[in-house]
């Protein structure tokens, strides 16, 4: 009869221990962790490619981002808890579905989205040469491969409206196309 109560209580432990549910970050330039189930709320941290999530639950509300139709779930990332769009996370009982017309900047695949950018990049580091006129040659040139990767970067990072950026003729402008 011991045996039998042990055993019991065993499957009861084993039972009741909760068994986490997982998912992978599915967004090559990460995802961002916030505070509610809402693209405009805080940010709490930036979530990497392929990192792990707890999931504590999937049911927010549902909204079309970036030409994908998901739910916004409430996650664990390293001790944060917070909530992040379910469009870009790996989710075993995943529902997100593509919508046929994205926005226009979502159309521009990533081989274009990169020529678009250096485009940009390269136009306002001219700019940035000819406003700079007592830098020597080696200086300009310094400053090119400084702030080539960075502009590049934070170009195609998805995080500014392209057609401001294009018509940006100075460094400090950036900011001001970024997107809300």
């Amino acid at each position: 009869m011991k045996k039998f109560i042990i055993l019991v209580l065993l499957i009861l432990i084993y039972c009741s221990k909760s068994t986490k549910v997982t998912a992978r970050i599915t967004e090559p330039q990460g995802l961002i962790l916030r505070d509610s189930p809402d693209q405009n709320s805080k940010n709490l941290a930036l979530m990497k490619y392929n990192e792990e999530v707890n999931i504590i639950q999937e049911n927010g509300p549902e909204e079309t981002l970036h030409g994908i139709t998901s739910k916004w779930v409430e996650v664990e990332y390293k001790g944060l808890k917070g909530f992040a769009f379910g469009g870009f996370l790996d989710l075993p009982n995943s529902s997100k579905t593509k919508i046929e017309n994205p926005s226009k900047n979502q159309e521009i695949d990533d081989k274009l989205l990169k020529q678009k950018c250096s485009k940009i990049t390269e136009s306002i580091i001219d700019s940035y040469d000819k406003l700079n006129k007592s830098a020597t040659e080696e200086e300009k040139y310094k400053s090119r491969l400084m702030l080539t990767p960075v502009l590049n970067k934070e170009c195609e990072s998805g995080k500014y409206d392209l057609e401001c950026l294009s018509s940006v003729n100075s460094v400090l402008k950036y900011k001001d196309c970024k997107l809300k």
